[in-house]
């Protein structure tokens, strides 16, 4: 199986090379990118098959030298297993309220945070519109707007046709000035 695997991915390196190398030289850029994707996914996995064999030799050339003394040894020292979740288990003996204190705390919390924030939220917030208002008035829009006076409007020399369409389209009305 595994010399079955290597070849494929063997042939499959060389092929996406080869269609990579075709397709650079006919300056078909998406081809020669995926050509090139597969060429890194076949090089990553015949890497990942040669290093997984060599694993799997030095894993059982050490199992094969193991000494049984020296394992004896390390199970005497060993230390005693301990269970760190101890204190989640049922017991008769205990009252078990982490969860209760827990849950009480998050509520006291949240009420104290929300009492601080509405009282920041109004004290602030009267001095920062005002303080808003004022950087915001230097990019503000005219007061007149962006529609020139009626003088330069119809300084033009514009025929009366064409002076009534003007009006209606800028200043929503109908009548012009004479």
């Amino acid at each position: 199986m595994r010399k079955l695997s290597l070849a494929v991915l063997s042939f499959t390196l060389v092929l996406a090379g080869s269609w990579t190398a075709l397709a650079l030289y006919r300056w078909e850029w998406t081809r020669a990118l995926w050509m090139t994707m597969a060429f890194v996914v076949a090089e990553v996995a015949l890497v990942g098959v040669l290093v997984m064999h060599r694993l799997r030799e030095l894993e059982e050339q050490i199992a094969d030298t193991h000494d049984t003394a020296v394992l004896r040894r390390l199970a005497e020292t060993r230390p005693a297993a301990t269970d760190h979740f101890e204190w989640l288990k049922e017991s008769t003996n205990r009252t078990n309220v982490f969860v209760t204190m827990l849950l009480g705390g998050g509520v006291v919390v949240s009420g104290v945070l929300w009492v601080i924030d509405k009282v920041a939220g109004r004290s602030v917030a009267t001095s920062r519109e005002r303080q808003l208002a004022k950087q915001l008035r230097a990019i503000a829009f005219p007061v007149s707007g962006f529609v020139p006076p009626d003088s330069v409007m119809f300084a033009a020399d514009l025929d009366r046709d064409e002076r009534e369409d003007l009006a209606l389209l800028l200043l929503g009305r109908t009548e012009t000035p004479r």
